[in-house]
C-alpha cells in the first residue's frame, strides 16, 4: 500500500470542497471554509448518534463501519479547516496534545476534568498555535451583504438538484 500522508490527505479535501456559499437572499462576508468546516464537524458529530440510537432503542448492532465513517466526514472537515487557517492537521494535534498534557500531567484525573484551569489552558494553546495572534484577537465577521438574484458576482448553481424559489420573506423555499 503506497504511503499516504496528512498533506496529501489535506490536499485531496481542497479538492472536493464546495466552492458555493450563500445563506438566503445574502452573501456573508467571512471565511466560508472556517464556517463551512465548524458547521460541517458539528453535523457529522450529530451523525455518530444515529448507531448508537439503533442500537439503544431499535435492538440493531453498533454500526462501527457508518462509526468508521463519519469519523472520516469529520477528518475531511478537519482538513478543510486546517488549509483555510494555514496549517497543518499535525498542528491541531501538537496542541491539542499539549492543552491535554497542562490538564492531565500524569493520566486522566475526574477532579482535573471538573476543575479545569481555563487560563493555563488558553496560555498553552497560544503558545502552540502557529498563528496565535488570530486565537488571542477573535475576528468579528465582516457585514452581511444583500445578493441580488441578477448579481454577477455570484457564479455556479445555487443548489444542485433544487430550483431557485424565494417566499416573500426572502428566504428559500426548496422543493
Amino acid at each position: 500500500m503506497t504511503e499516504f500522508t496528512i498533506e496529501q490527505y489535506q490536499a485531496e479535501a481542497q479538492r472536493t470542497k464546495s466552492e458555493q456559499f450563500h445563506v438566503g437572499l445574502f452573501r456573508v462576508q467571512c471565511d466560508r471554509d472556517i464556517l463551512h468546516a465548524i458547521i460541517g464537524i458539528a453535523t457529522e458529530g450529530a451523525e455518530l448518534l444515529d448507531p448508537i440510537k439503533k442500537a439503544m432503542f431499535y435492538g440493531k448492532p453498533l454500526d462501527m463501519v457508518n462509526f468508521d465513517e463519519e469519523i472520516g466526514d469529520i477528518l475531511w472537515y478537519v482538513a478543510i479547516y486546517c488549509e483555510a487557517r494555514g496549517i497543518n492537521i499535525l498542528d491541531i494535534m501538537r496542541q491539542n496534545n499539549a492543552k491535554l498534557r497542562s490538564r492531565y500531567p500524569e493520566k486522566f484525573g475526574t477532579q482535573e476534568a471538573l476543575f479545569r484551569d481555563l487560563e493555563t489552558e488558553r496560555a498553552v494553546l497560544e503558545a502552540h498555535d502557529p498563528h496565535a495572534t488570530a486565537l488571542s484577537e477573535p475576528q468579528p465577521l465582516k457585514e452581511v451583504v444583500p445578493l441580488a438574484a441578477d448579481d454577477e458576482e455570484f457564479s455556479g448553481p445555487r443548489d444542485a438538484g433544487h430550483t431557485d424559489n424565494y417566499a416573500k420573506d426572502g428566504f428559500r423555499n426548496f422543493e
